[in-house]
């Protein structure tokens, strides 16, 4: 079965690079308007939040799931490399934290049990990045190898 049935237009990849270089400039102005010029309330600042989430996880699905301009084996084959590398990392970080959570359970209780439902919650944010980051660096040494053989 062709995987590359199931991945979205390269055109989506477009969008999502939009969208995911719009975040930090959200970011950024929400900053100025909190710290700098004193003119954001509090509930402005929880929507800004969550555009600023929005933006982020929408950029970050689009790029991750879309195709490339040429898809072929080599890609397939690099794309399951970039899965398996991420489980493999976001599996380590899970435990990772989990294991000093439980460490620190009897001091915070409280605070880690709402740490870990907003982070259950927002768990694909940074794997869907690292996977973008493992994929398009396998993508540049090809091509860098592929232009050096040459």
């Amino acid at each position: 079965m062709s995987y590359s049935k199931l991945l979205l237009p390269h055109r989506c990849q477009i969008i999502g690079w939009i969208l995911l270089v719009a975040a930090p400039i959200e970011l950024c102005v929400d900053l100025l308007m909190f710290n700098v010029w004193r003119c954001i309330n509090q509930n402005y600042s929880h929507y800004a939040t969550a555009i600023l989430y929005f933006l982020f996880f929408t950029g970050t699905f689009l790029i991750a799931l879309s195709k490339e301009k040429e898809e072929d084996e080599m890609i397939q084959e690099f794309r399951f490399r970039a899965i398996a590398i991420t489980a493999y990392i976001c599996v380590f970080l899970f435990a990772v934290t989990g294991l000093i959570y439980v460490l620190n359970i009897v001091v915070h209780f409280l605070n880690m049990f709402i740490y870990v439902l907003f982070r259950l919650m927002n768990v694909s944010f940074p794997y869907f990045f690292l996977y973008i980051v493992i994929f398009k660096t396998f993508l540049l040494i090809s091509r860098y190898k592929a232009k050096k053989g040459n």
